[in-house]
């Protein structure tokens, strides 16, 4: 563990980014957050502020760079409060660089871990959708007998109904309908 210290700079920084990211002023957010983990080593802002850098790269659309960014923290952070958050955001990236695969193991480990209502709603959703729109029946399969949560095997069920059921084949549909908990 190190020892972190509070520094009135990087947290004026910080709070500067802080506004600027929420009215959508990327390049200026991104100097501040840069500025708060640059103004003093190991301050009490530098997570966060890493978090907003990986966050705002995201929304740049710096794919490379957040996700980079987001391996790092990862690195040398690994049990930080932020962890849901870094593995959404990087789950996001791996999404927009077409990696599916990668996204959806982000996605699954994020919705494993997390414990805020929105990380959790928002990569379920994520996973939802890369397995409707990009798995096949059989990938489908395979990730619901990997899955050890409830909720989303029972996702996975009802997406491989419904694929069932639009090619017709409802006798499958229903076997997969009849295995939801």
């Amino acid at each position: 563990e190190q020892e972190v210290f509070f520094n009135q700079v990087s947290e004026e920084y910080f709070l500067l980014g802080m506004r600027q990211y929420s009215q959508k002023e990327f390049k200026p957010a991104l100097q501040s957050f840069r500025r708060a983990i640059e103004s003093y080593p190991m301050n009490h802002r530098i997570t966060a502020a890493m978090v907003m850098e990986a966050k705002t790269e995201y929304a740049l659309k710096n794919y490379p760079g957040a996700s980079a960014l987001c391996d790092s923290l990862l690195v040398q952070f690994p049990t930080s409060l932020y962890v849901e958050d870094i593995l959404f955001t990087r789950g996001m990236c791996f999404y927009n660089q077409g990696d599916i695969h990668r996204a959806f193991y982000e996605m699954m480990q994020t919705y494993a871990i997390a414990q805020q209502r929105l990380n959790k709603e928002h990569s379920y959703r994520v996973i939802e959708n890369l397995a409707s729109e990009y798995f096949s029946e059989q990938q489908i399969e395979s990730a619901i007998t990997d899955t050890t949560l409830p909720e989303v095997k029972n996702l996975f069920l009802v997406i491989l109904a419904e694929k069932y059921f639009q090619s017709g084949n409802t006798d499958e549909a229903k076997s997969r309908l009849d295995r939801i908990d």
